[in-house]
């Protein structure tokens, strides 16, 4: 069975051993009065470094991690995950911004309350990952000045409100996941991140109409919330290839929505209140289709008859 091997120096000795990111030289050895030379086997600096699940060494804080010091190892760095390391104060996280290829952040399982300013600081970040963390109330706004978004993943936090206008600032974010939060509508802005293709926010308290939301979206996940209408999803999301939208209060669908999304293959819509839907949902071969359970005004229309049930009525004289 294939497992990984987890490393059981601690921080300080595993960034100690760690190269500083230069070129090494060949050093000359001699060995028994002859002159030989031997290449020290090349050493990659850091890339990626896995603290994950080290609390009685973050002690709450990342002091153990962030100091000037260690700067020099980390030029290379690409991928810093601290899951679950009960971290509860991010100060000096602003000094990562002192490596430059620092890509993917995982902050994940840790009982961070809040983001300090300075975590805006650090402008490589393309990846973070803040799941089941303490976040409430306002989506945290050090991430609105991180430009270079790509992927953002908060679920099962207490976040219950975004700021519109700055989230249009994320203009490379591809994918952004607030499942299990607390939100209660969607601003309209959502519309201009042009690069959004993937959308999860289930089970929040989502309301009413669905906004328009980003033409570029593929994946669309928006299952166990109190939404009565799906709006005008047909016409802004032409790409969309997967749509939850089960355990809603939904009563219709678009009526254009296999028409316009002609990519549409996954639609799920189980446990609604539907009562009227396209005339594509029962004909459509290219889409899969679940309404089962709920739904229960829903009834598929009956075929036609086929020639073997009409009965011809005899000629009459």
């Amino acid at each position: 069975a294939m497992f990984i091997k987890k490393d059981l120096r601690k921080i300080p000795k595993i960034l100690d051993d760690a190269v500083i990111c230069t070129n090494d030289m060949d050093t000359m050895d001699t060995e028994k009065g002859g002159e030989r030379t031997k290449r020290i086997k090349l050493q990659k600096p850091l890339q990626e470094l896995k603290l994950g699940r080290r609390k009685q060494e973050f002690k709450g804080t990342l002091n153990i991690l962030c100091q000037p010091a260690y700067i020099p190892k980390l030029q290379e760095l690409k991928s810093l995950n601290l899951y679950g390391c009960d971290i509860k104060d991010c100060t000096k996280i602003g000094l990562l911004e002192s490596c430059p290829q620092l890509e993917i952040l995982n902050l994940g399982r840790n009982p961070i309350s809040e983001l300090p300013k300075e975590l805006s600081k650090v402008k490589s970040l393309q990846e973070i990952w803040l799941d089941d963390c303490a976040l409430a109330g306002d989506f945290p706004e050090p991430l609105y000045d991180l430009p270079n978004l790509q992927v953002l993943k908060l679920p099962n936090n207490k976040i219950s409100k975004l700021d519109g206008s700055r989230l249009t600032r994320l203009t490379k974010l591809r994918v952004l996941c607030l499942d299990r939060n607390e939100l209660q509508d969607l601003p309209s802005e959502l519309q201009y991140l042009v690069n959004l293709k993937e959308f999860f926010v289930r089970h929040n308290l989502l309301k009413g109409t669905l906004p328009p939301l980003a033409p570029s979206l593929e994946i669309l996940h928006i299952s166990s919330n109190e939404l009565s209408d799906l709006g005008t999803l047909d016409v802004d999301c032409p790409d969309l290839t997967t749509l939850y939208a089960n355990g809603n209060q939904l009563t219709s669908l678009p009526m254009d929505l296999f028409a316009n999304c002609q990519s549409l293959t996954k639609l799920v819509v189980s446990h609604n209140q539907l009562t009227s839907v396209p005339d594509a949902f029962w004909t459509v071969s290219s889409c899969e289709i679940v309404w089962k359970p709920s739904n229960t005004q829903l009834t598929p229309p009956s075929p036609p008859p086929s020639e073997d049930d009409v009965v011809m009525e005899p000629a009459t004289e």
